[in-house]
């Protein structure tokens, strides 16, 4: 008899290496203005809709308030999100994303910016 384990929910998933493929949408952030600093338990409700779509096929869309944009992607394994995109509908031709820390259900991002920043994210 052979058994093929599926997930039905992300609970029962907990012990599988957590990837960033999939749906994730913004639901904390800390944005830092000066010589403050951001850290996760400064963290607030997002103010505006943001979500991402990373597919296995290394392709993804980020939806941001309603407005679209969509490119490739490649992630080095351990915490580098290089995002790249010719859509006039992104507000960047490159951009990489800093990942603080991922498990199955949470992915922190830090885009690198001069003032400190930090988004939570969290998988659908």
């Amino acid at each position: 008899m052979i058994f093929q384990g599926a997930c039905s929910d992300k609970d029962c998933c907990a012990d599988l290496e957590p990837t960033i493929i999939g749906e994730w949408k913004l639901t904390m952030l800390c944005t830092s203005i000066g010589n403050s600093s951001c850290s996760e338990d400064k963290l607030e409700e997002a103010t505006y809709d943001d979500a991402y779509s990373f597919l296995s096929d290394g392709t993804f869309t980020n939806n941001r308030a309603g407005s679209i944009c969509s490119g490739t992607f490649s992630f080095d394994g351990i915490e580098e999100v290089m995002l790249s995109s010719d859509d006039p509908n992104c507000t960047f031709f490159n951009r990489t994303l800093r990942i603080t820390r991922l498990t199955n259900t949470e992915m922190f991002l830090s885009p690198l910016c001069v003032d400190g920043c930090l988004y939570l994210y969290i998988k659908q």
